[in-house]
């Protein structure tokens, strides 16, 4: 994969880090151990505007949502080649991951209260229809959904509606949203098993190789580093107070 000559997947808030623990001379070694880590999924087997989506996408997901790094990210595709809609694309398809709430919430509910019984045919034909749209649109039926739908089928046909647009819209290619969705189900603050299986399964059929999943997943571990980057000044700041630092 090539790279612009300054390198940008280095600019940002890490940059910032690393500088002030080089200026400070306080752990050169881990900045490069880092560097190295966070460096060998960027030049692997994706291509550099997937790269940069995919790692958009482990910062921007409702479960981390950090601005620096998103802003970093968003900059770096579009310097990659992504288009405003594939930009858009990624965090409209992360989005959608919001609906865990109810995909974790919902079997709790079921064995607590049971499934409505009160069902009437008109209401069985629309929850049969609904499963048939889901799997036409989005490719997949679970049988979690069954407890979704019974339970509340306008949320859950609101929902299909939701989750289908970005697909609708080709904003980024079947193998691309499902990259995204893995990074933002497989990062360390998410780790929803579920989905992770899912999209894994998914972006296998569409012709992902496991090489390109394991850089995704890759990608995604390097949200770790976001504790350096923001804690670190936090530390250079109180320990520059204590005059522990110069």
């Amino acid at each position: 994969m090539s790279k612009t000559p300054d390198e940008p997947h280095e600019r940002g808030t890490w940059e910032a880090a690393r500088d002030l623990l080089s200026e400070l001379e306080l752990d050169p070694a881990f900045v490069e151990r880092y560097e190295a880590l966070a460096s060998h999924p960027m030049d692997g087997p994706l291509d550099e505007k997937t790269a940069e989506l995919v790692a958009l996408a482990s910062h921007a997901a409702c479960t981390t949502v950090y601005e620096p790094e998103m802003r970093r990210y968003v900059g770096r595709a579009l310097d990659a080649g992504a288009s405003v809609q594939e930009v858009l694309g990624t965090l409209e398809f992360v989005s959608a991951i919001g609906i865990h709430a109810v995909t974790e919430g919902v079997p709790v509910l079921v064995d607590e209260t049971s499934l409505p019984t009160d069902v009437d045919d008109a209401e069985r034909e629309k929850q049969a229809e609904l499963r048939d749209r889901f799997e036409s649109k989005r490719g997949y039926w679970d049988e979690l959904w069954d407890q979704v739908v019974q339970i509340d089928s306008e949320y859950f046909e609101a929902y299909l509606e939701f989750s289908s647009h970005p697909t609708e819209a080709g904003l980024l290619t079947p193998l691309q949203r499902e990259f995204v969705v893995i990074a933002a189900d497989a990062s360390a603050n998410h780790m929803y098993l579920p989905g992770l299986r899912i999209h894994i399964k998914k972006a296998l059929d569409y012709g992902g190789t496991r090489e390109e999943i394991m850089a995704v997943m890759e990608i995604a571990s390097a949200i770790g580093a976001n504790t350096v980057s923001a804690g670190l000044p936090i530390l250079v700041e109180e320990a520059r107070a204590r005059d522990l630092l110069d």
